[in-house]
C-alpha cells in the first residue's frame, strides 16, 4: 500500500491519487491537519497506526510520498489559532514528538522526498552546488548594513531575498508573499545598521529562467520567458495573471543534468523542483532547490504527465522494484 502525506488543499496530490485510482492501486492519504483533528493511536509494540477507525499495518506500507505535510511550524500555528494562551504552546512539542515516532516507524520504507529533507538550508545548498561544479550567483548572508553597502558598491546591481522560506501573510481578504527584489539606493538608506538576516546576491541578467522537476533520475524542465515583462523580470513568481509569461518545454544540457544529479544525490533527494537562470552569456546559473515545490506549473503547459509518472514511481517501489 502507498501512504501519501499531504494536506487537504494540495491539488497535485489529488491528481496523483486520480492516477492511482485509475490503476486501482491501494493507498491511504493522511493530511497534516488530520494529525490534530482525528483520533490517532500509535501502537509501538505491535507496529500499528490507528486513525479514527482505520488501522494501518506498518508491514503493508512500502512506499510513502511526502508532499507538503505540515511540520513543526504548522502545529505551532494550530495552537496559536485554537489556544489563547502562549504558555500552552509547549503542547506543540508533544505533537511533534508523536509525529517523529510516526515517521520513524516508517523510516525503512521507500520515501519520495523524506520528511528529513523537506526543508533545506539555502546557503548550504548553494555551497554544495558550487562544489558540484554548478555556477551560482555571488552570494552574501548578512544582517550588516555596512557589508551590504560595500557589496552593492562592488557589484552595482544587487538583489535580496529571504534566508529561509518565503513568508505568506494573510491579511483580511488578501495574501501577501515575499519575492526576490532589486536592492535600490532608497532601500539601503532606510534599513537599520543591524537587520534580520537576508540573502544578498549579485543580480544575474537573464535570457530566461528554468524550472526543472526532478523525479528519481529524470528531469522535466521548462523555460520561462520572464525577462520580457517588467513585473516578472526579477522574479517570475510575481505573476502577471493578465499577461502571463510564455512557457515552453526545455531540455537541459547533459553536463548540467549530471551536475544537478550529483548535487541531488549528495543531499539525498529523489524528488525536487530546481530553479536556474540562463544568463545573457549563455551560462547556466543555479539558484535553489525546493524539495516539495510546485510541479503542476511544469506538467500542464509542457504536457509531461508528471502526476502520472509520480503515481507509476510509487507503484513501482511499493512493489519492491
Amino acid at each position: 500500500m502507498i501512504l501519501i502525506l499531504s494536506y487537504s488543499g494540495d491539488s497535485s496530490t489529488d491528481y496523483v491519487i486520480d492516477w492511482l485510482n485509475y490503476y486501482n492501486y491501494p493507498l491511504y492519504r493522511f493530511n497534516s491537519e488530520d494529525f490534530y483533528n482525528l483520533a490517532i493511536s500509535i501502537d509501538v509494540t505491535n507496529q500499528l497506526i490507528t486513525i479514527n477507525n482505520d488501522t494501518l499495518h506498518i508491514d503493508s506500507i512500502n512506499a510513502i510520498w511526502f508532499r507538503k505535510f505540515g511540520l513543526k511550524k504548522d502545529f505551532r500555528l494550530f495552537y496559536e489559532k485554537n489556544i489563547n494562551n502562549s504558555h500552552l504552546f509547549s503542547l506543540n512539542e508533544e505533537h511533534f514528538a508523536t509525529f517523529q515516532l510516526f515517521t520513524y516507524m516508517l523510516k525503512d520504507k521507500f520515501w519520495l522526498t523524506s520528511q528529513e529533507k523537506s526543508s533545506l538550508n539555502k546557503g548550504i545548498i548553494l555551497l554544495e552546488a558550487k562544489r558540484c561544479g554548478l555556477n551560482i550567483p555571488n552570494t552574501l548572508f548578512t544582517n550588516n548594513k555596512k557589508t551590504v553597502l560595500n557589496f552593492n558598491k562592488k557589484y552595482k546591481d544587487v538583489i535580496f531575498k529571504s534566508a529561509y522560506d518565503p513568508l505568506f501573510i494573510d491579511y483580511g481578504k488578501n495574501c501577501y508573499s515575499m519575492y526576490t527584489k532589486r536592492l535600490t539606493s532608497k532601500m539601503i538608506h532606510t534599513i537599520p545598521t543591524i537587520f534580520s538576516y537576508s540573502i544578498i546576491q549579485k543580480m544575474v541578467h537573464k535570457m530566461y529562467e528554468i524550472r526543472s522537476f526532478y523525479l528519481n533520475g529524470r528531469f522535466f524542465s521548462m523555460a520561462i520567458l520572464s525577462q520580457a515583462d517588467e513585473q516578472t523580470i526579477i522574479d517570475f513568481r510575481n505573476y502577471n495573471v493578465v499577461n502571463p509569461n510564455r512557457i515552453i518545454p526545455y531540455t537541459l544540457p547533459l553536463n548540467i543534468e549530471k551536475k544537478l544529479t550529483l548535487l541531488l544525490n549528495k543531499i539525498e533527494l529523489n524528488c525536487a523542483s530546481i530553479d536556474l537562470i540562463r544568463n545573457q552569456d549563455g551560462e547556466y546559473v543555479f539558484l535553489e532547490i525546493n524539495p516539495v515545490g510546485q510541479f503542476g506549473m511544469v506538467d500542464f503547459p509542457c504536457n509531461y504527465n508528471i502526476h502520472k509518472e509520480i503515481a507509476k514511481e510509487l507503484i513501482k517501489f511499493d512493489n519492491g522494484k
